[in-house]
């Protein structure tokens, strides 16, 4: 995927957003109008495709995002120190952490690390949903692109118990019933959580709160040339 603007990106992230709403929300009516035992099935598949649209948009999103900034050209050293541990993964080639202890001194020397190379992330490696996106995998993720994870934390819970617990019970052949009320509250935070993501990124995006200069919040990292 090459991401080569902002009009580029603000497109892909609006285009993945509108088909994810138009299906979720031909999904939620299927399940409203539907009667007895169709309607407890329904209510269960329902929230395991709400699930697959959760984390493939996050998954989505942020691999644009990633590529948005590789198409720019910028050096690791204007970006946040978020963006450093991929020029770790560059140099190890995804094989960090080594054992030897050659490979840990090239870390402090600056022998082995280039943050005045321009950044290239591996975006499908580097975002990584690992099929359970949970809490701890979405904190994760927002710390590795730059966005701000407390919007979040009064829903983990949510996520991990009632929506995730259930999701991945279903999933794995386990009987359970779920009422409407329940799926339609679930339905409701999910969705909402999925609109404040995609804001948080187009916000990043255009505000460029992934670089150095606009980030004085950032933690400071080692200078390395």
């Amino acid at each position: 995927m090459k991401v080569r603007s902002i009009d580029e990106l603000e497109e892909i992230i609006a285009q993945d957003f509108s088909w994810r709403r138009k299906e979720l929300t031909n999904l939620k009516n299927l399940c409203l109008s539907s009667k007895n035992q169709i309607k407890n099935t329904l209510l269960k598949s329902g929230v395991v495709i709400l699930y697959s649209h959760w984390e493939g948009f996050v998954k989505k999103s942020s691999i644009a995002f990633c590529e948005y900034i590789n198409g720019k050209g910028i050096p690791y050293n204007q970006l946040i120190c978020n963006f450093h541990v991929c020029a770790i993964l560059e140099y190890f080639q995804g094989q960090y952490p080594h054992k030897n202890f050659k490979a840990a001194l090239s870390l402090v020397d600056g022998s082995g690390i280039q943050l005045s190379n321009k950044c290239s992330i591996n975006s499908e490696k580097y975002i990584d949903t690992k099929s359970n996106l949970n809490s701890e995998v979405l904190k994760e993720i927002t710390m590795k692109i730059g966005i701000d994870y407390s919007l979040y934390e009064t829903k983990e819970n949510l996520i991990d118990q009632r929506f995730l617990g259930f999701r991945n019970a279903v999933s794995h052949g386990e009987y359970r019933d779920i009422e409407e009320s329940d799926f339609l509250e679930l339905f409701g935070e999910i969705t909402t959580l999925i609109e404040i993501y995609k804001n948080q990124i187009l916000n990043s995006a255009i505000q460029e709160s992934y670089l150095k200069i606009h980030n004085s919040s950032t933690l400071s990292s080692p200078e390395i040339k």
